[in-house]
């Protein structure tokens, strides 16, 4: 019966979901499902601890139940809820991929500018429309260590100093 259908797909989203913590918000139709999330540091080891000034990628699995053209998102925010980065790789790149089946994608820092501190992400996948496929909303927490650039406040800018 439908009912049955329906309940079936729903029990094999649960079974592939990522699973959250309780302070995470998570939104969205489910037509493409977040699976995993991972941080790694610059030698390709999984940490959620990386250091200022070094590469820093978020790998993100997902299971998609139809072929559809969407919209990768990613929000960096400190633990106090300053909002610090977002991406779109549709607003940022024009660009929404055609993903179906599962699969995987990956943010890259290839120099992490945050400044020493805690911080949440978000992770999107949106439809090409802007429609919320899956959204995780604190779902990570990383932190970055200490700079020894002297530096202080959210991010580290290239500034030269000139007296005459």
């Amino acid at each position: 019966s439908k009912k049955k259908e329906e309940e079936r797909k729903r029990k094999k989203r649960e079974s592939i979901k990522f699973p959250c913590n309780s302070g995470v918000i998570r939104t969205g139709n489910e037509e493409v499902i977040i699976t995993d999330i991972r941080l790694y540091n610059r030698d390709g080891n999984e940490s959620y601890i990386i250091n200022s000034d070094e590469q820093m990628t978020v790998r993100v699995k997902y299971a998609c139940m139809k072929k559809t053209l969407v919209d990768f998102r990613l929000g960096i925010f400190r633990d106090d809820n300053v909002h610090v980065y977002g991406f779109s790789s549709l607003a940022c790149d024009g660009k929404a991929y055609e993903i179906s089946g599962s699969g995987e994608f990956s943010f890259g820092f290839p120099c992490l500018t945050l400044l020493k501190g805690k911080y949440l992400l978000d992770i999107g996948i949106r439809d090409s429309e802007g429609n919320a496929l899956d959204i995780m909303s604190g779902v990570k927490e990383f932190i970055v260590s200490d700079s020894t650039k002297g530096t202080y406040g959210l991010v580290q800018l290239n500034c030269k100093i000139e007296c005459e």
